[in-house]
């Protein structure tokens, strides 16, 4: 494959997580079903300034896309190499089980395709972007949190919309933490830090995860998710450890507690989870 045939284009992901409608420049206002979206689009020059641009929500509004992520930021974000065009990126993506490409004409000003944003039936994954993209080169790009490096606790939230928005579990603890007041987070934060270094503690004293003294302490941050958010299925809760493990965000804040920290959290929840399924 030659370089003239290269197209250097990205693909930026996001999460909208109700039914909203937002006034998309020339498309006028337009109606976003709650769901994964990914966008693409081609730079070949300053590519990766482009892709920051749809990774943060304060800019101006010239594109389609601009009006998108202005209100909803890229949450992943893939660089694509090969053959395709972006009209056929597009359409490679839409055709994915359960996706299609909506709204119709999105980001296609410069085109005729049918549009360059697709609606996905769940969160979108390098492996699946790779095999959608068949023959090129798919690069997923690191999403630094906001702001001067620290981490934006609303992550933990948006994140758990994403994967469990639709649970009635998701809904009773919306209901719950709304009406919280500054002194009852004060409370959830010290009690979780208070969790965390029992973790420290069990990890720096080389206990086993599955072991009882560990699962005493994941007991009682089961009993603490039950008292301040909901009661979690034993799916749900293992979902929670992977998230810790499977998201370099929430890692890297979770280890600073202690390097490997993360890991050893998951693995000791997804014994109690097994042992409570």
């Amino acid at each position: 494959m030659g370089d003239e045939r290269v197209n250097a284009l990205y693909v930026v992901a996001t999460w909208v997580p109700r039914r909203t409608t937002i006034v998309v420049g020339s498309l006028g206002p337009v109606t976003f079903d709650r769901g994964w979206y990914a966008y693409v689009g081609s730079a070949r020059r300053a590519r990766e300034a482009r892709v920051a641009r749809h990774l943060r929500a304060d800019k101006p509004l010239r594109w389609h896309a601009d009006h998108l992520f202005a209100r909803f930021p890229g949450r992943f974000a893939w660089t694509v190499d090969g053959e395709l065009t972006e009209c056929e990126l597009a359409g490679v993506l839409a055709r994915l089980p359960g996706a299609a490409r909506r709204p119709p004409r999105f980001g296609a000003g410069d085109c005729r395709c049918a549009g360059h944003l697709a609606v996905l039936a769940e969160r979108p994954r390098t492996s699946a972007m790779a095999g959608a993209a068949s023959g090129a080169r798919v690069r997923p790009v690191q999403v630094r949190p906001r702001g001067r490096g620290a981490f934006d606790s609303r992550e933990y939230a948006a994140e758990a919309e994403g994967r469990w928005g639709g649970t009635e579990a998701y809904a009773a603890s919306a209901r719950r933490t709304a009406l919280y007041t500054k002194a009852d987070w004060k409370r959830v934060r010290t009690e979780g830090d208070e969790i965390t270094a029992a973790f420290v503690a069990a990890l720096d004293q080389g206990l086993a995860p599955e072991g009882p003294s560990v699962q005493a302490v994941v007991e009682r941050h089961w009993k603490y998710l039950e008292r301040w958010f909901c009661t979690p299925t034993p799916e749900m809760y293992a979902g929670l450890g992977d998230l810790y493990v499977d998201d370099p965000r929430f890692t890297k804040n979770i280890d600073k507690a202690r390097e490997g920290l993360a890991a050893y959290q998951r693995a000791a929840m997804r014994a109690f989870a097994k042992k409570a399924g």
